[in-house]
Formats: structure tokens, sequence, C-alpha cells
């Protein structure tokens, strides 16, 4: 019933957004006039817009798929409340009052046309040198999580019951002793560490492998009040070089509270 109710709620809300969301049509058209040549020459091709809130508007969002895994995009809001625009991407957030004229849009859009030019497209750039996972090999683990980490033990003479904090703290001297080296040095043996942290936190009471039904391409362990892409915070661990920080961060709220509250995070 209860659902019934918010789905009922849901649509009213729809339709009262509609009613009060300006026609935008000629907005989208001197947005793509404007940053579409651009975002192209850099790669990024324009989508469809989706809702961006209550009282916004999606005039824009352009993107530029690297892999199966990495997808990249700028995207330009319209506030109808407040009268402003948005400018977002990484690195990037900019806001504009406009007078609600075309010109005044014309001019600020040509503004974030310029801040893209600049700033945007160039840590987009940046962004692609950091080192990350493929798809493929996010799927890698995802498969074979519990082989790599019963040869990870094997190899490295851990004990089946060694507890929680004794493994959070010896990934985390793993982690660290890899720190300075290269990525590509480094990438399998992150994937065998991602593996055995993927089997540490799944034997924890409440914690469960998250399912996507025929979409599974992470290793995300789901707790009661959060959920962990394993490789993702090891890989992150490793590169900021504050392992302990990011696997703080990262099991709050996958792991019971006990279990976290024993672990000194200034390991």
């Amino acid at each position: 019933m209860a659902i019934k109710y918010r789905r009922i709620i849901e649509k009213i809300e729809e339709k009262i957004k509609e009613m009060m969301s300006p026609d935008v049509s000629q907005y989208r058209k001197i947005v793509h006039e404007i940053m579409g040549p651009n975002a192209e020459e850099n790669g990024f091709k324009i989508t469809k817009s989706t809702s961006a809130g209550y009282s916004k508007t999606m005039l824009a969002e352009y993107e530029r798929r690297i892999d199966g895994s990495y997808t990249q995009s700028f995207l330009i809001d319209y506030n109808f409340m407040s009268n402003e625009l948005e400018l977002q991407t990484n690195g990037v957030m900019e806001i504009r009052s406009f007078d609600g004229s075309e010109e005044d849009f014309r001019r600020v859009i040509s503004e974030f046309a310029n801040i893209m030019h600049e700033k945007g497209y160039k840590n987009c750039d940046e962004e692609l040198r950091k080192p990350r996972y493929t798809m493929a090999e996010h799927g890698y683990l995802l498969k074979n999580y519990k082989q790599l980490s019963e040869k990870y033990c094997k190899d490295n003479n851990i004990a089946p019951d060694m507890d929680i904090v004794k493994r959070i703290y010896l990934i985390n001297d793993k982690i660290t002793a890899l720190i300075g080296k290269e990525f590509v040095e480094v990438k399998d043996e992150l994937i065998m560490i991602a593996a055995f942290y993927t089997t540490t936190l799944l034997q924890c009471e409440g914690t469960s492998m998250k399912k996507y039904g025929d979409l599974d391409y992470f290793a995300i362990v789901e707790g009661d009040l959060s959920a962990d892409n394993t490789l993702n915070t090891i890989l992150n661990a490793w590169y900021k070089k504050t392992p302990n920080k990011h696997l703080k961060n990262a099991c709050y709220g996958v792991i019971p509270d006990e279990q976290f509250e024993a672990i000194d995070w200034r390991i």
C-alpha cells in the first residue's frame, strides 16, 4: 500500500514540475550550437537530457565513453526557480545568473564554453591519465575473487581463521608496501589484495555481494548502511597513498560497528 501511495505522490510531483518547467527546447538548441562543436572535437557526444531535480531542468549532457566501465561527462542545468545556469564536470562547478533573455543566455553559455576550453576538457584528459581498471578486469575479480583470495592466503601464509582486525591491518601493510611503484608493476597484485579484501568483508555478519541481475560487472560488497566497490577501494588506497583513510571510509557502514570500532585506523 505504501508503495502505491508513493508512486501516486511521485506522479503528482512530476506533473507539478511539468507545469512549472518552462519550454527549454530553444535553450537546448543554443547550448548545442555554442558548445557542440568543441565538445565533439574533444570526443564528447550529446546524450538524452534527464530530470535534474524538482526545480531544475537538464539542458544538456555531453559524454565520452572510454571503455565499458568508464564514462566522462559534463552537464548544463537550468534552475528555473532562481534563473541560474550550472556547469558541472571534473573539478568544475560554475553557477551563473541570467536575466531570462536569449541574449543573456547566449552570454552565459559562451562563458561555459570558454571554461570547458580552458579548464574542463584538460581536467577530463588529466583524469584519463590516472590508473584505472577496465570493465573486463572488474569482471575478472567478480567471477574469481574466491579462488584468487584462496591463492593469496596460501602464497602469503595467511591463516583461514585470521580475524577481521588483523586482516585489515595486513591489507593496509600490503598496499603500503606497493606505494611508489608504477601501476603496471602492481596492478595484478592489487587485484589479488582486492580479492582477499572482498572475502574479508564477506566474512562479516550482514554483508553480501551486490546483485544487478544480468549486469554483474563489479565486485561490490553491501552492508547494512553502505556498499563498497572493493577493487576501486584498493586501487584508490594505493594511488592516493593513504590506505588507512580509504579502508576506513570504505568499511564504514559495511562491516558491523563492533568490528569497525575494534580497528585502530591510525595504522
